[in-house]
């Protein structure tokens, strides 16, 4: 029995997902919302990484696969989704961590 069939509501992922992997692996998880009927929340590193330049545009599809919410780029943000009265909305807030 998977998770989706024991009642997940939430697919959530940590990736390191570069610029050229970017279009196919949100693609795949696109395809795990619309297939699982599951949200799913992908949080992609938003900066340098071991000599990777990751894309950062992290992002959040609902059930069904729309895609509700993502970042722009790279950069510090906080990615935001929220189910109201069963729709889906969703905001992106810019950080500001340098000290």
């Amino acid at each position: 029995m998977t998770t989706a069939e024991r009642g997940a509501g939430v697919y959530a992922t940590s990736v390191l997902i570069s610029e050229n992997g970017y279009p196919h692996d949100s693609e795949l998880l696109e395809g795990y919302a619309r297939e699982l009927s599951l949200g799913v929340l992908m949080t992609n590193h938003g900066g340098p990484s071991g000599g990777w330049a990751c894309a950062g545009r992290s992002a959040f599809w609902a059930p069904g696969g729309q895609q509700v919410v993502s970042a722009v780029g790279t950069g510090d943000c906080l990615v935001i989704a929220r189910r109201r009265q069963g729709i889906w909305q969703g905001q992106m807030q810019e950080l500001s961590l340098d000290d």
